[in-house]
Order: C-alpha cells, then structure tokens, then sequence
C-alpha cells in the first residue's frame, strides 16, 4: 500500500560502537529476525599519528568515540527515523588483555567441591594481583583442577 514495506517494521535498529587502538566508529544497523542485517549509516574517526601517554590515548579515543556518535546519531534523525534499541561495542586489541593465575586450596578431609568454592578461591586468587586490577572489565575461570587433574 503507498510502497511501503511493513517488513522493515520487524528490524530491530541497533547502535554498533567499534573501539580500536588508533580509532572509533558508531555504526546504524538494522537487524531483522531473519535474514541478514543492513548498514543504514556509518562514521570511522581516526586518531592522528603522534606520541602519547596511555591515558592520553584514551582520552583522544573517548572524545573521537563521543563526536562520531553525535555525528551518526544526528544525520539518522534528519531522516525520521527513531532512536536506536540497543547499543553494542566491539572493543578490539590490544584494549582487552589477559592473564593467568594461579590459586590452591587443600582440605583436611573429603570434600564436595562446589562452584561457589571454586568463586570464592578465584577472587580470593584475583584480590592478590596487584599489577592487573586497574580497569577489569570481565573475569572468569578457565580451568579447575582437582589433586593435580584438569576437571571435565
């Protein structure tokens, strides 16, 4: 009826945020149950080549992050459309690192080893590294072993 598609009202419209090392991008995309998505509007701004302290990186970074969003999100509206349902960020290396540490625990007696056990002693683990704490995002257990076997 008039052309229009009543299909594209089942899109959901998402906003993409791309954090790289040197840059940042906000992506518009329209995601519908089946079939693929759709790029409707994307900006990249990318950092300058200069020496930096870290935390000027990731000051630089946030500022290109917060400009291209506001660029993005005010060219979308000029066309009608309304505000994206979600928002997602792809954080890319070296942003995200890793580690791994170790923790032991042993008990006098047989005992029923549970995941709180096992939370408990990770934390307790995390709580002692002092060079890794700033800026965590996620952390998890990767491997349990029990009197020396890795666990299923």
């Amino acid at each position: 009826m008039f052309g229009m598609n009543f299909n594209r009202s089942r899109e959901k419209i998402v906003a993409v945020a791309d954090i790289g090392s040197g840059s940042a991008a906000i992506a518009i995309v329209a995601v519908p149950k089946t079939g693929p998505a759709r790029l409707l509007l994307a900006r990249r701004s990318i950092l300058s080549v200069e020496e930096r302290a870290p935390a000027a990186i990731v000051a630089a970074i946030g500022a290109h992050l917060l400009e291209v969003g506001q660029q993005v999100l005010s060219e979308y509206r000029k066309k009608g459309a309304s505000q994206p349902e979600s928002v997602y960020a792809v954080i890319r290396a070296p942003w995200t690192q890793s580690k791994t540490i170790g923790a032991r625990t042993a008990f006098p007696k047989p005992t029923k080893v549970t995941g709180a056990m096992i939370g408990r002693l990770a934390q307790q683990a995390m709580a002692g590294e002092e060079d890794f704490k700033s800026g965590i995002l996620e952390a998890g257990v990767i491997r349990v072993e029990l009197d020396g076997y890795p666990t299923g």
